[in-house]
């Protein structure tokens, strides 16, 4: 994040950072101050658009098929569908296994 130096605060580049290290945490990132409340709300948000809303994180069925009638659907549920068979073949053990690897409790 080198190239970020000067154009954000060393607050801003934090909560970008946590934005990307957290956003497929399972479990809430810790705090209640404004920081930790904008990483949960990437990281919820995440988890109901990579589920199609089947992990609803206590938002209502409404306001989730307001957004997804609202942002059209550019492949990327297809595309996450498609990654292990693509990667692995279909070998589904180790492509679980290699997601496992990017999801932080």
């Amino acid at each position: 994040m080198k190239h970020c130096r000067g154009k954000f605060t060393d607050a801003q580049l934090l909560l970008i950072k946590d934005i990307i290290m957290f956003h497929h945490k399972i479990t809430p990132f810790p705090g209640v101050d404004a920081h930790a409340k904008v990483v949960n709300a990437v990281r919820k948000s995440d988890w109901i658009d990579a589920s199609m809303g089947v992990i609803s994180k206590d938002m209502s069925r409404a306001n989730i098929q307001k957004v997804e009638s609202s942002i059209a659907n550019a492949g990327f549920h297809k595309t996450l569908q498609n990654f292990i068979p693509r990667l692995r073949g279909w070998n589904i053990p180790l492509g679980a296994w290699e997601l496992g690897h990017i999801m932080r409790w």
